[in-house]
Order: structure tokens, then sequence, then C-alpha cells
């Protein structure tokens, strides 16, 4: 049986954990790492193979190496640490994403999806394109895991997804347009879902 700790994480647990290899995916994955827990984390850039992290030529900045090397020590504490890198605006690409885990482990325990991007500028300076950018992850991300999310069958859903919002979306910011509104859309979006839902979805400023 799956048991979980106070916190509800599964020991040896699966979980996705979305712009994982930003800062706080990082935290997440080394939590996660500390209950042997198989974890995929998500990048919108290329990474290297996992069958190369280990070969003295593989190709990698110096931030992907230093990444790297974080993750082949969480490996060896007895995590499972995978990286994919994939466009989390696309239906088709997360859909695969949650299949090819469920496919791969049986089962996801949870999802964090703390991908996102905040390219601040003033009222004035907004464009389209600048607006566009910072709603993909944060709210076309959030449908798309949703959509992929209740297409599964009970005992493969994660028991939850957890949004990491921002404080932005209550107290606003400087340059702070389309990001707090962004983050209000998840703050919105879990406020607004009915409780019979078989995945617990939680948001955190």
């Amino acid at each position: 049986a799956k048991e979980q700790n106070d916190r509800g994480l599964v020991e040896g647990g699966v979980y996705i954990v979305t712009g994982g290899l930003g800062r706080i995916g990082m935290v997440l994955a080394k939590r996660l790492a500390d209950l042997n827990c198989k974890v995929v984390l998500t990048t919108r850039s290329s990474f290297p193979d996992k069958k190369t992290w280990t070969d003295n030529n593989c190709e990698a900045t110096e931030k992907k190496r230093n990444i790297i090397e974080q993750l082949l020590a969480m490996d060896a504490s007895g995590a499972e640490m995978l990286v994919e890198s994939l466009d989390i605006t696309s239906r088709d690409a997360v859909s695969g994403l949650i299949r090819s885990t469920v496919d791969r482990f049986g089962r996801i325990d949870g999802i964090f999806h703390a991908a996102g991007l905040a390219d601040l500028q003033y009222l004035e300076e907004m464009s389209d394109d600048i607006s566009k950018q910072e709603f993909q992850p944060k709210v076309y991300g959030l449908l798309n895991i949703q959509n992929a999310v209740e297409s599964l069958p009970v005992d493969q859903a994660p028991k939850f997804v957890m949004l990491f919002s921002s404080m932005a979306s209550i107290l606003g910011g400087y340059g702070m347009t389309a990001y707090a509104a962004a983050n209000r859309f998840m703050d919105s979006f879990v406020y607004s879902l009915h409780s019979d839902s078989a995945t617990k979805w939680i948001c955190v400023n």
C-alpha cells in the first residue's frame, strides 16, 4: 500500500513538475528525491538525453551541467529523475507527457504546475506578444493539464494538482500587468472547480 507522509506526499510516489528545472522546480525535485520518488521534470528548452548525462562529452552548458550533477545525485540517493522537453502550451504534448508517465510507472500521484514566465513591462510598453508569452504557461498550460488529467481513469489520475500562482495576483506590482492577470486566472480556476473531482486542485500564491 502507498504510504503518505504528513504533507500528503507518497514515499516512492510518481510526480510531475512543470517548469521543473527552474528555482521552484528544483526545490520540489530535491524534496521529492528525499522520499525516493519518481519525478518527471519538464522544461521548454532542449535538454541532454539522460543516457548521456554521465558521458564526458555530453553537450551541455555550464548551467545544464550543474543541473545534471544535481539530478544524478538525487538518482544516487534512491530517486528516479527524468527530464522531458516539451511545449506546455501544446495540448498534444501535455497529453503525451501524462500518458507516457502513466505507461511507464502505472499512475501519477501528483502534479506540481510551476511553469511560468515573467517579462515585467510597464503598461505603455505592453504588447500582445508579451501578454501571450506570460499567459501561455499559466493559462493554456493549465487548461492542457486539466484536459489530460480528466482523461485518466481514477486509479491512474493524480490525487492532486498544485498550481504555483503568485502574490502578484492579489497585490499586483510594477510591470506585472500580464503576469498578475495570468496568475489571477489560476486562482479563479481553482475557486470555480466542483469539489467532487477525483483530483484535488490546489493553488498557492
